[in-house]
Parts: structure tokens; C-alpha cells; sequence
């Protein structure tokens, strides 16, 4: 409806777009273009839109062999056929630097994931499945997944073998999150499928040290390309761990996290909104 009155009004529309708007993954029946009736009302809104924000440049056109294993291709571009690349741009979810920031240095060997973990789905989307294989062979560091919500619980301890090192807990408030980003070591994002995480720009600006799947937003946002792992395979994601644990003893976090403060601050993002609304509506005008 929306969409339909912007034409009729003469108003122009701005979509931003995200992980799930963006893709299609029959096998676990997720995308707005997997769904039969979520796929024609999202192309006729996306068509008609006068500008397209995917949150990350990835969404647009990607490929990557973590999600399958295989090399696919990933984005809107893939889903919209003939679309016009002048009415996308790329715009970066943007960060409060000064409220996750911190200059703690002494911490525990501590390695965490966040992530709302409610179902089967949303454990391989994450890759819980890879963390938890993880932690269990390193009992000498403490793992952590928050986000586990309540009734899933009894689920995920029926689903794997839950080692002794790995705590699950409970979705905290971005105050708790600071301080268990604040606690940790290393953050880790083993996602098969992300938009722009949140919570992985969140860790970084805390200190932690990032490792992540090589997928989507994830490669923009961690600029050291050995702690990115190009397929779901422990051994590669170890290899990438331990290179974290090296980096955060030499204080190698520090270029990483002034990456993610100067490229994706709210700030940044604030001005580049808009200056690209403010161009739309002296075209608008024009036209």
C-alpha cells in the first residue's frame, strides 16, 4: 500500500533493505523471495522505489562458499531481474561509538557469539552449530552464546552435545552486552547468512577481536582477511581463532576497531542519509 501511494501522491519511496529482503533459501524455507506471497509484493515495492538502501553493498550482488559449501550467488540483484543499479546504493547500519567503546584491556579467555537462537533455522543461519562444535575442543577457553531464548533451551541441549566450557544464555539489554563484549576476548560471527550484523560492530567497538564467515556484510566490517573463514569447516575456523587470540595479545584488535569507528558511526551514516534524501527530493522537484 504503501508503495501504491507514493505513485499516486507523487511522494518518493525509500526501502532499506536487509539480510532477509534480500535473499531466498528454500531449504529452510527464509528470504522474502523464498515466499510464494512475500516475493511478487516485495519486487512490485522494490521496483517501484525510488531509492534501494541495502544495508550492506554485498546485498546487492555477492557470492560466497560458506552459506552452501558451493559458490552461490547471493542479492537483490539476483531476485530482481533488469533492475536498475542507479536506484541502489549501499548504506551502513551506523554505530553510537561512544557508548560501546572502551579501553579495558585486562580479560578472560572468553570466546562469544550473540545471536536470538529460538529455532533449528535460526541455528544454522548463525552457525550455532559450528560454535558449539568449537568449544568442544578447546576446554581450556570459556564459550559463550547469548541470545538462547527460554523455551528453545531444552531444544538445543537435545540437538548437540553441550561441552562443560559452553555457557548458553539468555538475550541481554545492549547495557548487559557491553559488558560481556568488555569480558571477551574474541567475538565470533560464523553466521551463513547476515545482512549487517549489529552485534559484530558492537564487539569490535568493545575490543573484542572479530572471527567471522566470510559472507555478506560480515567482509566489509572485518578488514584483516585471516580472520575471515571462507567455508564452514572447524579446522579453518580454529585456525582463524587462534590467529585472534596472537592478534588480541599484541593489541592487534586496535586497527580493526578504529575501522568500524570511522567507516560505520551513526554519525557517517546520518549525513550520507541525508545527502542522498535531500538529492532525491531536488530531483522529485525537477522532475
Amino acid at each position: 500500500m504503501p508503495a501504491w501511494a507514493s505513485k499516486v501522491f507523487n511522494i518518493p519511496l525509500v526501502c532499506v533493505l536487509g539480510g532477509f529482503d534480500t535473499v531466498n533459501i528454500p531449504k529452510w524455507k527464509h528470504g522474502l523471495f523464498e515466499s510464494s506471497w512475500r516475493a511478487p509484493i516485495g519486487r512490485y515495492v522494490y521496483k517501484n522505489a525510488d531509492l534501494l538502501l541495502p544495508v550492506s553493498k554485498s546485498l546487492i550482488e555477492s557470492e560466497n562458499s560458506f552459506t552452501y559449501q558451493v559458490r552461490s550467488k547471493f542479492g537483490v540483484k539476483q531476485e530482481l531481474k533488469n533492475v536498475e543499479l542507479s536506484r541502489i546504493e549501499s548504506l551502513p547500519t551506523g554505530y553510537d561509538v561512544g557508548f560501546w567503546e572502551t579501553d579495558r584491556s585486562e580479560r578472560d579467555n572468553v570466546i562469544t557469539t550473540v545471536a536470538f537462537i529460538n529455532s533449528e533455522k535460526r541455528v544454522w543461519i548463525k552457525g550455532i552449530d559450528l560454535f558449539i562444535n568449537l568449544a568442544g575442543k578447546y576446554p581450556e577457553y570459556k564459550f559463550q552464546i547469548v541470545g538462547v531464548a527460554d523455551h528453545f533451551l531444552p531444544k538445543i541441549k537435545s540437538l548437540f552435545r553441550i561441552p562443560m566450557n559452553l555457557l548458553l544464555i539468555a538475550p541481554k539489554s545492549e547495557y548487559e552486552l557491553k559488558e560481556i563484549y568488555q569480558h571477551s576476548k574474541i567475538y565470533m560471527q560464523l553466521s551463513r547468512l547476515e545482512g549487517f550484523p549489529n552485534v559484530l560492530c558492537e564487539a569490535i567497538l568493545a575490543g573484542c577481536v572479530p572471527v567471522g564467515s566470510a559472507v555478506f556484510g560480515i567482509e566489509e566490517i572485518i578488514s584483516n582477511e585471516r580472520l575471515l573463514v571462507e567455508k564452514p569447516d572447524i579446522e579453518d575456523i580454529a585456525k582463524a581463532m587462534e590467529y585472534a587470540i596472537a592478534l588480541h595479545e599484541q593489541e592487534g584488535q586496535k586497527p580493526i576497531q578504529s575501522f568500524v569507528q570511522s567507516e560505520f558511526s551513526i554519525e557517517k551514516r546520518e549525513r550520507r542519509l541525508i545527502q542522498l534524501l535531500n538529492n532525491l527530493g531536488s530531483s522529485n522537484k525537477q522532475a
